[in-house]
């Protein structure tokens, strides 16, 4: 039996807040429904985009705004942010490496999803980081925890980040949803 259209819509735009995220999954499917009759669809890959704001800077410690397509979801904690860049040359960076625990250089990054071998869980992993290797987005809480990667959760207190693993479960389950619909995941960090 086929649903009209007009009961699905109806039942994701206005049941949407009762039922929770639902409509999170179904957003492509609608907006299929909703300009199917159109002649000028443009047909170009989204991208879940994630952004980190880095916001303090402090001596053994970095905090930063996760937001997710310009929506803000968590808080991050990372190494020392020493001013890398995608501009960095390679010595840069390995002199920055030198100092101590690193920040990652800012800049625009493709994410996967893998196990991790040193975690044994799928964790996000950012691919080609210039002078970095198994860059992972992980839980933990304090600036030892991070392991030269991104730790997410809330940062209410100072120089550390609370509720991580249930924070990251929920964006590794945003990131499966993303990657289910054939969407790329996009890490960029400033």
């Amino acid at each position: 039996m086929k649903i009209p259209a007009f009961i699905v819509f109806w039942l994701f735009r206005y049941i949407q807040p009762v039922v929770g995220y639902i409509g999170y999954f179904f957003d492509p499917y609608l907006s299929y429904l909703c300009n199917r009759n159109q002649k000028h669809i443009h047909k170009h890959k989204m991208n879940m985009k994630i952004k980190i704001a880095r916001v303090a800077r402090k001596p053994s410690y970095t905090i930063g705004h996760l937001f997710i397509d310009r929506h803000y979801f968590c808080d991050t904690l990372e190494p020392p942010d020493r001013s890398l860049t995608s501009a960095s040359t390679y010595d840069d960076i390995l002199l920055a490496k030198c100092k101590g625990p690193t920040a990652i250089p800012q800049g625009i990054y493709h994410v996967t999803l893998t196990k991790s071998p040193k975690f044994g869980c799928i964790l996000p992993l950012l691919m080609a980081v210039p002078g970095f290797e198994g860059i992972r987005i992980h839980a933990g809480n304090r600036p030892k925890d991070t392991r030269g990667c991104v730790l997410v959760g809330f940062n209410k207190l100072k120089g550390m980040v609370i509720n991580s693993t249930s924070i990251l479960r929920i964006l590794i389950d945003r990131m499966n949803a993303a990657i289910a619909r054939g969407m790329d995941v996009e890490l960029e960090i400033r």
